[in-house]
């Protein structure tokens, strides 16, 4: 008896007013190398029964230079003539496409992705959103020319090449990584960073010396993942994965839901229910390249309690405190320790290359403390990866925003603990005086520490985002930016003012911060979730729809 497999793609829709007659969805990289090609892709659905013009707009800061524009449909891909239009966007390229919803093209497609590929020239960071509207193609009076649906400003970090990474493995073909040992029946956490070019690739965790397939998907030569069919398997995120831009894969072990969970650059995108974890053995991931190069870095796998801080996968060593690594490859040469606990095989090691590694992996900023006597003032900082660094500067300044240096000290990078510490007189001429440090790199990028305000004046302690997905169902994001260190309480309660869970009590220092919760055990409605500091609190809303 043949078996069929199905293919799924979750295909999840913003609206933007209950008028509108189509859906729309688009994706980019989050990080994106200066001066190297990327695609920005909207995903539309078109109703095809009406003879309709579909008018995208992609309206982009100065400092995108756009290369083309392309068509996806049918698993084909059709170049299109990207207009400029009458620009009424200040300091802005604006650029347009034309298609007809009923066009002969897309009769047998799902939906229709225009995908816009181009690069960013000499900028720290891009801004773009989008403008579409439906035109009738019969009657162009029916037509409101002057309207279009606007998407959110969307925004997306540039950056140079570091020392933060030396090289990456490419291949092509097949790969694999097995786990050797047998012994952990602990959660565990398989992590890695992966950049594919244009061409489709797969990939499939397999246990049991390959008899059962745990989740297995397909991303396309566009950048969208397709997940084989599994009654067990919860598809929470629409899964895209950018091309030519690397992204961190995360398999987490949760053996104590018993669930194998997948996370895409800190995003938890799949669920598999009901997996034994305790019960697994001769793990494996398959990695198989259909007609695109791939690059591998980073990988490691460990015994963890929880899943990654996603605000911190992009800091050199920002692996969990819990994390108790078993294996570690940073790819710079071929793995020679045959006792490896985690075997990695390439199928053909004549394509096998180690390159120069371009991964967006930056030093975490210094942490500064300060104590208070009576005529000075005690600087304190620390670091926790000084190998890339080369100096720091002290800068004080009298209004938090033009500093001045007062002293220059270099990094000493054989001691990754040290303590910096750097004494200054009390400022008797200013009210307020601010500190902060910058750590200067090896590749002449700049890190900031977090910034001290001495005065009657007060520092704000922490920022707090709007948790994301919402509404979701069941998983959300709660992510909190800290900008002094100290004792913290996440905490969730129902619309009574009744607590139902309590996230995270403990220190957290300088950064972001990102907590899953997980409202699978309550009903739907509204929910706040508050942030307590030392000295303050802040309390934001959120839904959770089932």
């Amino acid at each position: 008896m043949t078996r069929v497999i199905t293919i799924l793609l979750l295909w999840v829709f913003s609206l933007f007013a209950q008028e509108e007659q189509l859906k729309f969805k688009y994706f980019s990289p989050e990080y994106i190398l200066s001066n190297e090609e990327f695609q920005i892709s909207a995903l539309v659905q078109l109703d095809r029964q009406e003879e309709e013009k579909f008018i995208l707009r992609l309206i982009t800061s100065n400092d995108f230079e756009l290369d083309s524009v392309k068509l996806f449909v049918s698993d084909t891909l059709i170049p299109l003539e990207a207009t400029i239009p009458e620009n009424d966007e200040v300091m802005k390229k604006v650029y347009q496409v034309e298609v007809l919803s009923n066009d002969s093209l897309f009769t047998t497609a799902p939906f229709e992705q225009f995908i816009f590929y181009g690069k960013s020239i000499n900028a720290e960071e891009l801004h773009y959103h989008f403008k579409y509207q439906l035109q009738s193609a019969v009657d162009s009076t029916q037509s409101d020319y002057s309207f279009f649906y606007n998407t959110e400003n969307n925004l997306i970090k540039v950056y140079s090449r570091s020392f933060a990474s030396d090289n990456a493995a490419l291949f092509k073909g097949k790969a694999s990584l097995k786990l050797l040992d047998e012994t952990e029946k602990n959660n565990g956490l398989l992590s890695f960073w992966l950049k594919a070019h244009r061409g489709n690739y797969s990939m499939e965790l397999v246990a049991n010396d390959g008899i059962d397939s745990l989740m297995s998907f397909e991303v396309n030569k566009t950048g969208l993942a397709f997940f084989k069919y599994n009654e067990n398997l919860e598809l929470l995120e629409d899964c895209a994965v950018p091309f030519s831009t690397w992204n961190k894969f995360e398999f987490f072990f949760n053996a104590d839901k018993d669930q194998l969970e997948l996370y895409l650059n800190g995003r938890q995108e799949a669920i598999l229910n009901s997996v034994n974890i305790s019960f697994l053995r001769n793990w494996k991931l398959n990695l198989e390249s259909k007609n695109s190069e791939i690059y591998l870095d980073e990988i490691q796998y460990g015994i963890d309690e929880r899943i990654a801080k996603s605000s911190n996968i992009h800091f050199v060593d920002s692996g969990l405190d819990s994390l108790t690594s078993i294996f570690y490859y940073d790819c710079d040469e071929l793995l020679q320790d045959t006792e490896a606990k985690l075997k990695i095989e390439f199928e053909n090691k004549e394509t096998l290359e180690f390159v120069p590694a371009d991964l967006p992996l930056f030093s975490p900023a210094p942490e500064l403390t300060m104590n208070f006597f009576n005529n000075y003032y005690e600087l304190t900082w620390t670091t926790k990866n000084a190998k890339f660094s080369k100096e720091f500067i002290v800068q004080k300044s009298t209004d938090g925003q033009v500093f001045t240096d007062l002293f220059v000290v270099e990094a000493d990078t054989e001691n990754a603990e040290k303590k910096y510490t750097y004494t200054d007189s009390k400022d008797l001429l200013n009210e307020v005086v601010y500190y902060r440090i910058v750590q200067l790199n090896k590749d002449n990028s700049e890190v900031y520490s977090n910034q001290l305000k001495v005065g009657q004046g007060e520092i704000e302690e922490f920022a707090l985002d709007q948790n994301y997905p919402n509404p979701f169902n069941p998983v959300t994001n709660i992510i909190l930016e800290v900008f002094v260190p100290g004792e913290y309480v996440i905490s969730v309660y129902d619309l009574v003012g009744k607590k139902m869970s309590e996230i995270y009590r403990g220190n957290l220092t300088t950064g972001k911060h990102s907590f899953l919760f997980d409202g699978t055990e309550l009903p739907s409605g509204i929910y706040f979730y508050e942030v307590v500091s030392p000295t303050s609190s802040q309390v934001m809303k959120m839904i959770l729809t089932k």
